[in-house]
């Protein structure tokens, strides 16, 4: 099976907090495509171009589904939510539920 993650920050790419009800429209689509989901609340932070040191607040949308990459999803959960851009990421993985 794939894990696939979606790393969604709280703001805008304009600084300013998403809208209420973007959280929960993400992840009931999310749901209606994998049957589920698991979100994390997450710190991160990185280097822009001029080398600052950026800190954001996210949300990370985890599903479990098939081998497919969902590119295309990210983008509309990017646009969704009003992002520069969403980081998705998929890999392989084993689980089982005992």
């Amino acid at each position: 099976m794939i894990r696939h993650r979606f790393y969604v920050g709280t703001h805008d790419k304009h600084g300013k907090r998403i809208k209420r009800g973007v959280g929960p429209e993400i992840a009931r689509r999310l749901t209606a495509r994998f049957g589920g989901v698991t979100l994390y609340r997450t710190e991160g932070q990185w280097r822009d171009d001029t080398g600052q040191i950026k800190a954001e607040r996210a949300v990370v949308y985890e599903c479990l589904g098939s081998g497919s990459t969902f590119r295309g999803l990210a983008a509309r959960i990017r646009d969704l939510a009003g992002q520069a851009c969403v980081l998705y990421t998929h890999e392989t993985v084993r689980g089982e539920f005992v």
